[in-house]
């Protein structure tokens, strides 16, 4: 079994190269659902190789490693739009990075709803699409946000597992997005 935030580490530094950006790729990410609709096929050449047989679908279905590392890959892709300055890929931990939207206070109500929506997801389908308007969210309203995308593909792989790995999952997302917006406002306290 491969290491999802390793492969989807490496793929990112292949589709930003350098600032060379592999622009229909990014394109043809953000504009597709799922991996398995006919449009992810042009990715396909470049995700796929990357994977053990293992970690390939069998059935027609994606796997967890497919279906973790398309959606973080989504996610960089959309984050990365029109930013040609620097690679959109860093350390934060995005739920930590979606806490800074609640500082702005024309949207923080509707971004905390948006993310009780997404803890309530009963499916991985319903919890992409979540997932997916928060990131658009982040990008329209904090575009120079550098989340960590690998650590994403990871917590993505490992929700996938079970509903207490689900659980554990949301839990970690809860507490970066609940914990960092206590630290925001220490600071702004000071």
């Amino acid at each position: 079994m491969i290491k999802v935030d390793q492969v989807t580490y490496s793929l990112i530094n292949r589709i930003y190269n350098n600032g060379n950006m592999d622009r229909a790729t990014l394109s043809t990410l953000r504009s597709t659902t799922s991996f398995s609709s006919s449009r992810a096929r042009r990715v396909w050449p470049i995700i796929l190789p990357m994977l053990d047989v293992q970690d390939l679908s069998r059935n027609g279905e994606p796997t967890y490693a497919e279906n973790a590392i398309f959606v973080a890959l989504r996610g960089y892709a959309i984050m990365q739009q029109a930013n040609n300055e620097r690679c959109a890929n860093g350390d934060e931990e995005l739920f930590a990075a979606l806490a800074s939207l609640r500082q702005i206070t024309d949207i923080s109500e509707g971004v905390d709803r948006r993310v009780k929506n997404l803890f309530l997801s009963t499916s991985f389908a319903s919890m992409q699409v979540a997932l997916i308007q928060l990131i658009k969210l982040l990008k329209s309203n904090l575009p120079a946000k550098q989340v960590n995308f690998s650590r994403l593909a990871k917590d993505l792989y490992f929700y996938q597992l079970n509903g207490h790995s689900a659980e554990k999952t949301f839990l970690k997302w809860g507490q970066q997005y609940y914990r960092a917006s206590v630290k925001n406002n220490e600071k702004g306290d000071k």
